[in-house]
């Protein structure tokens, strides 16, 4: 019997420690600039602005900070050379008073996909809706002729993965297209 209790503790502290042990290494992560932008819950005036950049301020590495309340983010830019550990500024924002959402390097790429099911002026409007709910993306082209979405994303895989699982919600087969190599 207590072989059987030790068991079942000892899958259930397994069952726990997984999804910890994967949160605490996404935290970890070290982000180069040179710039940042962390999505923040609970902004909701300048004072909210001020309290959350004073606790940024503090941060080694910071060269600007830009508190954009309408938009709920904090853009950190960062000095030549510098790196910030996610896990770092979520504090500094939880610190402050707030729940940090997002938080991701900024990198700005084009992205190319190809939409199957999108066949009318509806879908393409069901899918540009889509695309701009996400925070990371900005819409260049969506043609239901040719069937493609073209537009510039800011930030990592995981955002891009973020677009393209906002589109595949609607119920379109989404596939990107990947970019020609030069010669």
């Amino acid at each position: 019997m207590k072989t059987l209790i030790f068991c079942i503790a000892a899958i259930l502290l397994a069952g726990i420690a997984s999804p910890l042990a994967a949160q605490q290494k996404a935290d970890s992560t070290l982000l180069k600039g040179p710039q940042i932008m962390a999505r923040v819950d609970g902004l909701a005036c300048p004072f909210c602005a001020y309290g959350l950049e004073k606790k940024l301020k503090k941060l080694d590495g910071i060269q600007k900070i830009e508190i954009r309340v309408d938009k709920g983010e904090a853009l950190l830019t960062l000095k030549k050379g510098a790196a910030l550990r996610k896990s770092v500024i979520k504090r500094a924002i939880q610190d402050a008073g707030f729940t940090p959402r997002a938080i991701f390097a900024l990198t700005t790429t084009g992205i190319q996909l190809k939409v199957q099911g999108l066949t009318c002026e509806g879908c393409m409007d069901r899918v540009k809706a889509a695309i701009k709910d996400t925070p990371c993306a900005e819409i260049t082209s969506v043609n239901f002729k040719t069937r493609e979405a073209n537009l510039i994303c800011n930030g990592d895989q995981s955002q891009h993965r973020m677009v393209i699982d906002r589109i595949k919600a609607l119920g379109f087969e989404v596939n990107e297209i990947p970019k020609k190599n030069k010669p």
